[in-house]
């Protein structure tokens, strides 16, 4: 009744075996009055397979990982933009809605995660399957998750696993918390069965060694390795968070839209000025492109560090280059914001990080880019 598909598995013969599925839904969904008892007459299918019951001894995928990363809608194309550079160098670029596809190894992702500035996170993909209509919908999660991956060693003992999930037009699935639930019983009992223990939930607040996040869309089911933990938009640079502060993923695409990556790489962007700064995330992101400063250096902890398959050659080695490729940059900065505590915000980020100096109040100069929060008709400096 269910078949997984690994991550790194894509042939025709895949394709036509969904292609067949699909058409044999719609038909029997033509025919209401069929029942949702009946069991499919298809032959039954091999044991399911993961990423995981394909390794070697070293313990690491050799073939590409299959990725996707999430972004504001209408950024899609900057993050794929980001992808490809050579910053990160990831393959098989495609846009999707609201995310991003891509392919590559485990140094790809290790990458995408300390360079992406307009992505939201980096999911790796665990497995894939497609969950039959004539099951009960718990059933087929519980199956799904039993079977996508060898658990007990994902899951060293005394780290914790949680799950975020997203339905859009299931079969018999239209609830989120349900797939977590079910996911959750799933991989305890595996583990239990394993070695006699099933693992603690993560304490309230912190991220888990192992989030997982789970896509259902018309009965296919991706399951993904949350890299990020938390969102990218949290560099770690801040000491002190306003409850409207402008997220930095989207400043960071606002700033791309607005070409200012390709002023700096023209050197014609010696000013930028935001007359009402706010907390300065406008500044801020645009001297981390101004001097190649990757935003995930100021991260403490990832996820993944503590994943079975970390490749820490490939880490350390990823985050060398980045503090290499770090540079000085002439250029100046203006903001302004009436707002006092503001104006002390923006000051305490940047004395900390060492990428922006004080904020200049007032403009002294024609800027070529000017960005600004302010809303449409209200002019300012």
């Amino acid at each position: 009744m269910l078949k997984l598909t690994p991550q790194a598995a894509f042939s025709p013969v895949a394709a036509f075996s969904r292609l067949v599925s699909t058409q044999s839904r719609l038909f029997s969904r033509a025919h209401s009055g069929a029942k949702r008892t009946v069991e499919s007459r298809a032959a039954a299918p091999g044991p399911a397979r993961s990423p995981w019951e394909s390794r070697e001894d070293t313990g690491r995928l050799l073939t590409p990982q299959s990725f996707y990363v999430t972004c504001h809608p209408g950024l899609e194309e900057v993050v794929a933009a980001e992808l490809t550079s050579q910053n990160i160098r990831a393959q098989e670029v495609v846009p999707g809605k609201a995310g991003v596809f891509f392919r590559g190894p485990d140094a790809v992702g290790y990458r995408a995660n300390l360079w992406l500035r307009s992505g939201i996170r980096v999911l790796r993909l665990l497995a894939k399957g497609h969950l039959s209509p004539y099951r009960a919908g718990g059933d087929e999660i519980y199956s799904f998750f039993r079977q996508a991956a060898n658990w007990a060693r994902l899951l060293p003992p005394k780290q914790t696993f949680q799950i975020s999930a997203r339905v859009t037009s299931c079969t018999d699935i239209s609830s989120s918390q349900l797939v977590q639930i079910r996911g959750r019983d799933a991989i305890c009992d595996s583990i239990r069965d394993a070695r006699g223990s099933k693992p603690e939930p993560p304490e309230k607040g912190q991220v888990a060694n192992l989030p997982l996040y789970v896509a259902l869309f018309r009965d296919e089911c991706s399951l993904y390795m949350d890299m990020s933990g938390d969102s990218l938009h949290k560099r770690g640079y801040r000491t002190a968070m306003h409850t409207s502060s402008l997220n930095e993923a989207a400043a960071a695409g606002v700033l791309s839209l607005a070409s200012w990556p390709e002023a700096l790489s023209q050197g014609h962007a010696g000013i930028l000025a935001d007359p009402m700064c706010g907390s300065g995330t406008f500044l801020i992101e645009a001297a981390l492109m101004a001097t190649n400063t990757a935003p995930g250096l100021y991260r403490q902890r990832w996820p993944f560090q503590s994943w079975p398959d970390f490749d820490r050659s490939a880490w350390d080695s990823s985050v060398a280059s980045a503090r290499q490729a770090q540079r000085t940059w002439d250029g100046m900065l203006l903001g302004n914001d009436v707002h006092q505590v503001m104006q002390g915000r923006l000051k305490s980020p940047t004395s900390s990080n060492g990428t922006l100096g004080p904020a200049a109040s007032g403009c002294h100069a024609t800027p070529p880019l000017q960005l600004s929060s302010t809303p449409p008709g209200v002019s300012a400096c």
